[in-house]
């Protein structure tokens, strides 16, 4: 396991953060109604069947609108340079509130040898002796860090405050990301701009900023992105016990129709309403996250998930595919996606009915379809993202049979006869280019095949 080790390099008048590396809040929650993923839009008949024999199901497209995609590209490449080194592109992983362990070395370079890249401490009052101390934990360590700014301060300060606060900091090399007061209201974004621009004005390195969003309106959410390099955006669907974990998928979706260009997404690890978030939960929401666009995953939080062992190891299990050896990260990253390769239903749910319009609250009889997935050509191999988003809120195994999706993927050219599942400790074989897998109820596969 290898450390972070930190370089400046100029190119002109700008400066790139190389990290060298081995693998390795309240937050705004919109109450939706359980759907079972057997039911209809209220109001409207299905004119398709629900068993999904036969039916094409398309690869997920990130959402974003024709015109934005050319600054999306560019503003992607921008951000995660700050993530590659020169033998790895790494994928922003990172943990919010990992509070009084930012001091404690060990802990941290445990957790950045299992692939998380940044580390958020909360602290409302933080100033900059604590920040500098919790900075000095991570350099030990050979961890980045994402820097928290002090909440408390945010409307009750003014410019000369943050200029002292920012300037004392931006010296740092551990300073990977900066994080700027997070929720903030639209009446407020104005202040958020000031500090925004003091941190453009004053960071020679040009190292990115981030916030996570409360409201979900365009206008705002257009303007957040306006002051940052990405906007963090998610949904914990355990917390009020009412949201199917499609809502990860909508709310990234809703944040790139809208003009955000980089998408993080915020996912759950924590204590919900009637339970913990479960280790197939974790799996399952990154996969479903990076599927449908997101540029990098903070989990919220460390200081709940380290309470339940097997919850904090499924995170560093999703961060060691990603970020390690295997380079799973990287993979989803690229853009090198299979033109012939397709999704076909055998048998299950077709879709998950299940749509909310932010602006109204009303409901819309758009249906998502149950299996999302995507792939990319890397290095001569094919791999295959995809997740079962059928379930039923509350209900044993999820919904159990009744939610249970078979697919299968082809035409894929390869003198192999096996594809490997990975992580799954499991091969299917591969006949004539095809070939067929089944998804439990919020199921995650990822296949791996050698191409010609």
């Amino acid at each position: 396991m290898a450390e972070w080790l930190y370089k400046m390099r100029k190119t002109g008048l700008k400066y790139g953060l190389l990290v060298s590396a081995l693998i390795t809040t309240s937050s705004f929650l919109i109450a939706l109604s359980a759907f079972s993923c057997e039911q209809k839009a209220e109001g409207k008949k299905d004119a398709v069947s629900n068993e999904i024999g036969g039916r094409l199901i398309p690869m997920n497209q990130p959402q974003i609108p024709l015109g934005l995609a050319k600054r999306a590209e560019m503003s992607s490449q921008a951000f995660l340079k700050f993530f590659k080194t020169p033998t790895q592109q790494f994928i922003p992983l990172g943990f919010y509130a990992i509070l009084h362990d930012i001091r404690d070395s060990e802990k941290l370079k445990t957790l950045g040898s299992r692939g998380i890249i940044l580390f958020h401490r909360y602290h409302s009052e933080q100033s900059v002796d604590k920040a500098l101390k919790d900075l000095e934990s991570a350099r030990e360590a050979g961890v980045a860090v994402l820097q928290n700014l002090p909440r408390k301060y945010f409307t009750t300060r003014g410019r000369d405050f943050w200029q002292r606060h920012i300037s004392a900091l931006a010296g740092n090399e551990q300073i990977l990301v900066w994080y700027l007061p997070e929720e903030t209201k639209e009446k407020d974004l104005d202040q958020l701009k000031l500090i925004s621009d003091i941190i453009r004005n004053t960071d020679t390195r040009k190292r990115p900023l981030i916030t996570y969003v409360v409201d979900w309106h365009a206008d705002y959410l257009r303007r957040v992105n306006s002051m940052t390099d990405a906007v963090v955006f998610g949904a914990y669907p355990s917390y009020h016990g009412t949201q199917p974990r499609i809502e990860i998928k909508r709310r990234i979706d809703h944040a790139y129709k809208n003009g955000v260009l980089v998408v993080i997404a915020a996912l759950e690890a924590l204590k919900g309403k009637y339970n913990w978030t479960r280790p197939k939960d974790v799996r399952f929401d990154a996969y479903l996250a990076f599927i449908s666009g997101a540029k990098g995953i903070m989990w919220y939080s460390y200081a709940s998930a380290k309470q339940r062992p097997e919850l904090i190891e499924a995170v560093l299990n999703v961060a060691t595919e990603l970020n390690g050896p295997e380079r799973l990260g990287e993979v989803i990253l690229s853009d090198q996606k299979p033109r012939l390769l397709n999704c076909q239903a055998v048998k299950g749910p077709a879709y998950f009915h299940d749509d909310y319009k932010y602006e109204t609250g009303v409901r819309t009889s758009l249906k998502l379809s149950s299996i999302q997935w995507t792939a990319r050509e890397y290095e001569k191999y094919l791999y295959i993202f995809a997740v079962n988003t059928a379930q039923k809120l509350r209900a044993a195994e999820d919904g159990g049979e009744a939610c249970r999706v078979t697919v299968k993927f082809g035409p894929i050219n390869s003198k192999s006869s096996q594809v490997q599942v990975i992580s799954e400790d499991r091969t299917i074989d591969l006949s004539g280019g095809y070939f067929t897998d089944t998804f439990e109820p919020l199921g995650t596969h990822i296949y791996k095949v050698r191409i010609d």
